[in-house]
């Protein structure tokens, strides 16, 4: 852990319910080396830190206007 009390490595169900990444998503990123983890045993832990800021760098989605409000504003 670090001295923050959040952990220095996550699993993959953790970091899968953190992020909302899918599992699969989650082992391409790693296959991609766009994620580091670790090896302990038979689990594979990410590297917290280094995930979120590799999250943190993704471009923000395009949110438009919902098609329902787009239709009341052209119908009228």
């Amino acid at each position: 852990m670090s001295q923050d009390g959040a952990p220095n490595f996550v699993s993959i169900p953790n970091w899968v319910r953190r992020t909302g990444i899918s599992r699969s998503k989650t082992y391409e990123l790693l296959a991609a080396g766009e994620l580091s983890a670790r090896k302990v045993g038979r689990r594979t832990l990410i590297d917290l830190k280094a995930g979120l800021v590799w999250l943190d760098k993704q471009p923000a989605p395009k949110i438009s206007m919902p098609f329902a409000k787009r239709r009341r504003t052209e119908v009228v």
